[in-house]
């Protein structure tokens, strides 16, 4: 009796293309890195711009002047000012220039974290498309191998009815192509 085992072994071959990804797919991943990456460089731009000196502007007309040392009158006493006026705390500058440094720092730690993440989503994608390559290939591996044996069954059986094969060889190429 002929044995029909599955002849075929379906399945897709447009899997690539449709498991094909862009970068954007997998961004959601790395938000919040991203996010705090962003935070982190303007704290460093705020900090840096902390201890940029005051400058106040100031002016009077006909103010009076109270000196007690001038004895001229009082009406020659009067006098106008216009100026400026120039305010910097150094110790500000120096903590600020340290903390805005360090913003910086964390900043450029967070992007090579995100980086390095980026990397290992994409290295892992690219391995589990290779994974899946190479079981493709042993699909189309075990399709050829169902398809050598249902001939080896075939010839055998042929053979077996001229009489040059007995029944062992009739029984041991079934079991090939049911293996």
């Amino acid at each position: 009796t002929a044995i029909d085992p599955v002849t075929t072994l379906d399945h897709q071959h447009e899997w690539q293309d449709e498991l094909r990804h862009s970068e954007s797919e997998h961004e959601f991943q790395l938000q919040d890195l991203i996010h705090r990456q962003k935070a982190a460089v303007v704290s460093a731009r705020i900090e840096r711009r902390k201890p940029l000196p005051q400058i106040e502007a100031f002016a009077g007309l006909n103010q009076f002047n109270e000196r007690g040392s001038d004895r001229t009158i009082e009406d020659e006493r009067r006098e106008s000012v216009l100026g400026l006026r120039l305010k910097m705390h150094l110790g500000d500058f120096w903590e600020s220039r340290r903390q805005s440094e360090s913003a910086l720092i964390d900043a450029s730690a967070l992007q090579m974290i995100i980086d390095h993440n980026r990397q290992e989503i994409e290295s892992h994608i690219v391995t589990e498309m290779n994974e899946l390559t190479f079981l493709h290939s042993q699909v189309h591996s075990a399709q050829e191998n169902v398809e050598r044996a249902k001939k080896y069954y075939a010839i055998t059986q042929s053979e077996y009815a001229r009489g040059v094969k007995n029944s062992v060889d009739v029984v041991s190429a079934s079991d090939r192509l049911l293996d």
